[in-house]
């Protein structure tokens, strides 16, 4: 018994019409020849195209909405179609172009510029309270990112807020033992240096 390698077995001809553009009488020999139920050996021998060419077509000739189920399924479909609505408008469907993709989502931000202001700001005073602990380029890109956001103001309002509350609270927590304490320390307005 011989072996005959693949490589020496000839690949048969393409299709007489493989690569030709598609005419209307194309076109209406696929819709006669599916609503006869034919099989796509046979719709390809009559049109002289390859399966692929034919399932291609038929599967544009679907609504948009169905045009993403498997190429096998397309003259099967197709033949539904035709067999439920005498007056099925394929040529319509096969000029309707899918709606374009929608677009991409926003890329997704990690580290310091995936952080909302909020966050920023109360990182922002972790990273001042804790310098030895946060790296010095970490602390560098909160400050860009502050700076880029104008949200200095916003971090000196909130450190002022802070430190005020909390000698408020240590003078009130005195009071007992200062009476001239005894009330809350009035601030005023910081200076337009600040």
């Amino acid at each position: 018994m011989t072996i005959t390698p693949l490589t020496s077995v000839p690949k048969p001809p393409p299709p007489a019409r493989s690569g030709q553009p598609w005419t209307p009488d194309d076109y209406d020999t696929l819709v006669r020849l599916a609503r006869e139920g034919s099989s796509l050996d046979h719709i390809c021998e009559v049109l002289q195209r390859g399966a692929n060419s034919i399932l291609d077509r038929a599967r544009r000739m679907l609504p948009v909405d169905e045009r993403m189920l498997p190429r096998d399924h397309a003259i099967t479909r197709l033949q539904r179609h035709l067999e439920r609505d005498p007056d099925y408008d394929w040529s319509t469907q096969l000029c309707t172009e899918p709606p374009r993709p929608a677009y991409p989502p926003p890329p997704i931000r990690s580290g310091v510029a995936g952080l909302d202001d909020d966050e920023l700001i109360a990182f922002a005073c972790l990273t001042a309270t804790m310098p030895r602990v946060v790296s010095r380029p970490v602390r560098a890109s909160v400050a860009r990112a502050l700076h880029d956001r104008g949200l200095h103001g916003r971090l000196e309002q909130l450190w002022l807020d802070t430190v005020r509350a909390g000698v408020d609270r240590m003078f009130e927590d005195a009071a007992p033992y200062y009476s001239s304490y005894a009330s809350p320390v009035d601030w005023g307005e910081p200076p337009d240096s600040w």
